[in-house]
């Protein structure tokens, strides 16, 4: 909805309507443009533009409509071009303090609406997870009093600011504990308070007090350790420290444990090292595994040092740096040396033919132990595949496999080579029959379910089990609905076919969703994303049937088949 003085714009899935709020009386109906007007697709976003503009986003793409005239504008989307309009479901349309257009998609991101070219065409600048954003799944975008744009993620927060476009991420260490936001949920309150609904409350955000954390944290030894013994580390720390290595040829070991005094979010702080004289290069390591560790040193003199920034402040500018000197053992000297080469010299004449002759008859040995290691090894990873990639009870492709799978067919399907549709089945009532019958007639069911489900599709199809009573299958290389449906079809009736077991007799039946990339989604996430709402569409229609996500156009949106 979008309230425009007094006119209440309502957008749905039976079009757009305009009503006059009346101060007496019922409302008037104004305007009302049909869906088929806006091509079969939902509306799901309504924003007064400039002038007699209004904006409207839909489950598929944005339109334009002329009050004024009633001329309705469907901006084109193209994927292959980076100034073009990206088709997905607009989930938040924004417009900030330069007149620009800001949309917000599922799965797409933002764009932003700069120009037009000379011949009237469109022109966006798009913002993803590459330049910042911390997920590509937009749900809503506001602007603050200082004219920055804040948007809610399926990941957490971002602010951005309009004039450079830089990105900054808000997410546990902020104070965020919400991951996962609603489409089109927000408000901004008289006092300048944003308010961005999601999973589990409400994020109540005040701009001017999201401040960047600037501070340069000391750096500090807590733990250190020569070969085999401990020293102590305070020794090494302060402004004032003149503590020295010293390494003995039998130790020849270093690790030095270190650590920025930064606890705001221990777990994001950055660390690194080197060895000067030994490292080229920093060695950067884990905040959760701050550790320098060195064997087997050649004897010299080296510097050890160490740096470490809290989650937002940069690099410190002093960094902690410890002097070290390994020792040589009387072997590493130059007399030891030379008196080794020599005597190396004379061994190696009497010995070269004593061991030819043992090296031969150990190649021997080694190649039979390798062919046997070899089909052991090749026995092994066969046997991890099967444990890593496929489910144990119905012996079909696991969430792992299926996944990777998936990527690859939409990779496919965007390059304009193929086509993705998925498909995701959740057995109605599951858990009546566990409960009542017992775990093995569960087990048992969902075995048979695997077997009705592949028996139901292509063998090029992929089939798979994603936990519990949820199944899934990866329909490639089909692009009439009516084929999709008659899978959806032929899943729905098998499965709500009884068999026999143990003296008993099984029956469930399962609901089904469907989405298809590009047409809904361009990545995973947001595939899953939709083909889930869609499921659960046809759960609410009772169950032991099937829905397209609603943005597709189609002739046939759902099927039902009887128990």
């Amino acid at each position: 909805m979008h309230f425009d003085e007094d006119v209440l714009w309502i957008g749905g899935a039976d079009g757009l309507w305009a009503l006059k709020v009346m101060h007496l009386g019922p409302p008037v109906v104004l305007r009302h443009q049909p869906v088929e007007h806006f091509g079969n697709q939902r509306i799901s976003a309504i924003l007064r533009g400039a002038g007699t503009t209004m904006w409207v986003g839909t489950a598929a793409g944005l339109s334009r409509l002329d009050l004024a005239t009633g001329v309705l504008e469907q901006l084109p989307t193209d994927a292959s071009d980076p100034t073009a309009l990206l088709a997905g479901y607009v989930s938040s349309l924004l417009i900030d303090n330069r007149g620009r257009l800001w949309v917000g998609s599922v799965g797409s991101g933002i764009q932003v609406l700069e120009t037009r070219d000379a011949g009237g065409r469109a022109r966006f600048r798009r913002l993803g997870m590459r330049d910042g954003l911390p997920h590509n799944g937009i749900d809503k975008m506001l602007l603050d009093a200082q004219g920055k744009v804040w948007a809610s993620t399926d990941q957490g927060l971002a602010e951005i600011d309009p004039t450079t476009f830089a990105v900054r991420t808000l997410g546990d260490a902020q104070g965020v504990p919400i991951a996962q936001y609603w489409a089109n949920s927000g408000a901004r309150t008289s006092a300048g308070e944003l308010l961005f609904g999601g999973q589990g409350g409400v994020t109540v955000v005040r701009p001017t007090q999201v401040l960047p954390t600037s501070d340069r944290p000391p750096v500090v030894v807590t733990e250190a350790h020569v070969g085999s013994h401990s020293l102590v580390s305070s020794s090494f720390n302060g402004a004032r420290s003149t503590a020295r290595l010293n390494i003995s040829a039998r130790d020849r070991g270093l690790m030095v444990e270190f650590a920025a005094l930064d606890f705001t979010a221990p777990a994001l702080n950055r660390y690194s090292y080197r060895l000067l004289g030994f490292d080229i290069e920093w060695i950067h390591t884990e905040p959760g595994r701050r550790l320098a560790t060195y064997t087997n040193l050649p004897p010299g003199e080296y510097t050890l040092q160490l740096r470490g920034s809290g989650h937002e402040a940069p690099w410190t500018s002093s960094m902690l740096e410890l002097p070290i000197k390994v020792l040589p053992a009387w072997y590493q000297t130059a007399w030891a040396r030379i008196g080794a080469v020599f005597i190396a010299l004379a061994a190696v004449a009497a010995t070269v033919q004593m061991r030819t002759a043992y090296l031969r008859r150990r190649q021997r040995e080694l190649h039979g132990l390798v062919s046997l290691r070899t089909e052991e090894l090749n026995n092994s990873k066969r046997a991890l595949e099967q444990l890593a990639y496929f489910d144990p009870l119905t012996g079909l492709a696991n969430r792992r496999r299926f996944a990777e799978d998936l990527r690859q067919a939409m990779t496919s399907a965007l390059g304009g080579t193929g086509s993705a549709t998925l498909l995701l089945i959740d057995l109605d009532r599951f858990k009546h029959i566990n409960d009542t019958l017992g775990h093995d007639a569960g087990d048992a069911l969902l075995a048979e379910v695997g077997r009705r489900l592949v028996s139901a599709v292509r063998q090029s199809d992929r089939v798979a089990r994603l936990g519990g009573d949820e199944f899934a299958v990866l329909l490639t290389d089909v692009t009439d609905n009516y084929d999709v449906e008659a899978a959806c079809r032929r899943i729905v009736i098998s499965l709500a076919q009884p068999f026999d077991h143990n003296e008993q007799t099984l029956q469930a039946s399962a609901s089904v969703g469907a989405a298809r990339c590009p047409d809904h989604a361009a990545d995973p996430d947001a595939l899953y994303k939709c083909a889930d709402l869609a499921l659960y569409d046809a759960k609410r229609a009772g169950r032991n049937n099937w829905r397209w996500h609603a943005s597709l156009p189609r002739l046939s949106v759902s099927g039902h088949a009887p128990l």
